[in-house]
């Protein structure tokens, strides 16, 4: 006996045919119960394309940033032979149509020219596409910051050891400076000894006497001062 088509929902015929299940109440009130297995499957099948879509444009993600290999031709520059190479066969094709250019295709021919351009060849095309940089070669900006970052710390050292040396509340005297005046005291001097010249060799006045000394202590000042001038380094108060 099948319970759907002759069993009425009644109390005598839940005590005769016994129900199974919420399922078959359902059925005994002529409603159809929902297929889970059905929803499960339809799920399961969604989560998977999901799951695979996500894995192709992971793929494709992780092959956009993979590294460039040394010697190895960019993407990008692959891509652009691909395409002047398809431009070339083109125009071969269209060039061998008789009287007109841009081949059967072209919905706009017009006749050949003397005037035409000349097309680059395979090998011309392939050089303009070479990298430049020779693979494993140090770049020449490369060897420039290298040589300015060592004369930058050749300078700094240099100025720390004459920091070093440089007594406290002192600075060393630039070296143009102190050729200047070295100059000026070697000037000086020249000056002083031909004014000593010029005095008679017994001074027997007490004014010549006066005179002469003063230009002999003052030409003895200037030999401590050039002598002073003369060391390679000169520190003067800040």
């Amino acid at each position: 006996m099948n319970p759907k088509s002759h069993h009425t929902y009644s109390s005598v015929g839940d005590i005769l045919v016994p129900s199974r299940g919420i399922r078959d109440d359902l059925r005994r009130q002529g409603l159809t119960p929902k297929d889970h297995t059905k929803d499960n499957r339809a799920h399961i099948a969604k989560l998977k394309e999901e799951r695979e879509a996500k894995e192709r444009k992971d793929a494709a993600e992780k092959e956009r940033k993979k590294p460039h290999q040394p010697g190895a031709l960019p993407s990008y520059l692959a891509d652009r032979k691909k395409i002047i190479a398809r431009e070339i066969e083109t125009d071969t094709a269209n060039s061998r149509s008789p009287g007109v250019t841009g081949g059967l295709t072209n919905r706009t021919a017009r006749p050949l020219s003397s005037s035409t351009k000349k097309l680059p060849s395979r090998d011309a095309v392939a050089k303009k596409l070479e990298p430049k940089h020779k693979a494993g070669a140090v770049p020449k900006y490369v060897n420039k910051f290298k040589a300015q970052a060592q004369a930058e710390a050749i300078h700094r050292a240099e100025e720390e050891r004459h920091r070093a040396e440089c007594p406290p509340g002192m600075v060393i005297m630039p070296p143009d400076q102190q050729k200047a005046i070295l100059a000026a005291m070697m000037k000086d001097k020249a000056e002083a000894e031909k004014a000593l010249a010029a005095f008679p060799m017994i001074a027997d006045t007490e004014s010549l006497r006066r005179r002469k000394g003063e230009v002999e202590k003052r030409l003895d000042a200037l030999e401590r001062d050039i002598s002073v001038m003369s060391r390679p380094k000169v520190f003067i108060k800040m």
